[in-house]
């Protein structure tokens, strides 16, 4: 009887008592199905609440089991750097500075890969490029080595010998170079030639330096850019989550006491929501009870059967001349509509049972008319003579 989408529209609640009350069966059945109704209800509604505040507790006691430990990790943080907040822009630096370093010892031994058979120009700078990468990359692990001690001895003596390997390499490339320009210099007839051979030794100590300084700097600039770059990160991460924590905490347990809230007030109006079904179901059903319905007369059930029949045969009596099978359509549909209509008006819905109320009209005149006073047949009481006058 009563709708379980949770939809249950006032007139249909109205129709329903009414059609109870006025065939006399038991309210209670309704009521009951009512309370269960609002009883499934809240438990729905308890049980989204459920859904949506474990998880916000969740989070609230995974915030309150880390924020000491966050709290801790910034402390530690200030204390380290002495609550001055590390700079960015130096590291940066370096890391361009070691990138122009590279690009500049990329230019400086290009033209030595000639004796690699590498030719073009363009490759020429690009395998320069990678073999300084690579010896500033294992320059600055062996310089790693003796810096932090957490390599085993194993990894520390090949990054060493590595190191060591590709710092001869560069000074075997860089010695390579100065002859190669002292040789192309005496063919030219340039007078650069004459002052390299001249001045072997200082002609060699420049190339070699040339070639070890520039992947010296980008390994240097590789290694301190990145423990800044580093601590940076840190420093601001550990400040960040300090900030955050506690904000979240808070806007977690502002959240959840809002949900709980809500519940309370989404209960509170179930509960206003059911008296008011309540409410409006037994006053239909006294009001049923009490005047009952009319059934409509039998006039209209043949009034609509016949103008549905007419209908009918006025849309097809044009056919009819030519196809006579089609006045059985009209009939048909006069029967149809009959057995329709006359089903209806015995057996009518609570909504079609609702719209035949047993209406009672009263006239004014008729209601009863309070007495007037005659003064004529009832006289005045005397007045009480008050004790102690004469």
């Amino acid at each position: 009887m009563i709708a379980r989408d949770h939809k249950q529209t006032a007139r249909a609640l109205e129709s329903e008592g009414f059609y109870q009350g006025a065939h006399g069966t038991n309210r209670e059945h309704v009521l009951n199905e009512i309370r269960a109704l609002f009883a499934r209800r809240r438990a729905e509604a308890n049980k989204t609440a459920v859904e949506r505040t474990k998880p916000i507790e969740a989070h609230i006691e995974y915030l309150t089991q880390i924020a000491s430990n966050v709290e801790r990790r910034w402390r530690e943080m200030q204390e380290r750097f002495e609550s001055r907040e590390p700079g960015i822009a130096g590291p940066i630096f370096y890391v361009i500075a070691g990138a122009g370093a590279m690009l500049a010892e990329a230019y400086m031994l290009a033209p030595s890969l000639d004796l690699l058979n590498v030719t073009d120009p363009f490759e020429q700078r690009v395998v320069a490029f990678v073999i300084g990468i690579v010896a500033a990359v294992l320059l600055h692990f062996a310089w790693e080595t003796f810096q932090e001690n957490r390599f085993s001895r194993a990894k520390t003596l090949i990054s060493r010998a590595a190191g060591l390997g590709s710092l001869a390499a560069l000074i075997s490339l860089g010695i390579l170079r100065g002859h190669q320009n002292a040789f192309a210099a005496t063919i030219t007839d340039n007078p650069l030639g004459q002052f390299l051979r001249d001045y072997p030794l200082l002609a060699t100590a420049f190339f070699v330096f040339l070639t070890v300084g520039f992947p010296l700097a980008a390994a240097f600039g590789l290694t301190f850019s990145l423990r800044d770059i580093h601590d940076w990160r840190e420093y601001h991460e550990a400040k960040n989550r300090a900030e955050s924590v506690p904000s979240h905490l808070i806007q977690s347990k502002k959240q959840l006491e809002a949900e709980k809230e809500k519940l309370v007030h989404d209960l509170k109006a179930l509960e206003e929501e059911e008296k008011q079904w309540q409410h409006s179901y037994l006053t239909h059903y006294d009001r049923g009870r009490m005047i009952g319905a009319k059934q409509s007369p039998q006039w209209v059930v043949w009034a609509k059967s016949l103008s549905l029949g007419g209908l009918v045969l006025g849309l097809t009596g044009c056919l009819a001349a030519r196809f006579p099978f089609l006045l059985v359509l009209p009939v048909a549909a006069f029967a149809a509509a009959y057995v329709y209509f006359r089903r209806q008006r015995i057996h009518p819905s609570a909504e079609e049972y609702f719209d035949l109320q047993n209406v009672r009209f009263r006239s004014v005149d008729e209601e009863t008319q309070l007495p007037l006073f005659d003064s004529a047949n009832h006289a005045l009481p005397e007045p009480e003579i008050v004790g102690g006058e004469n």
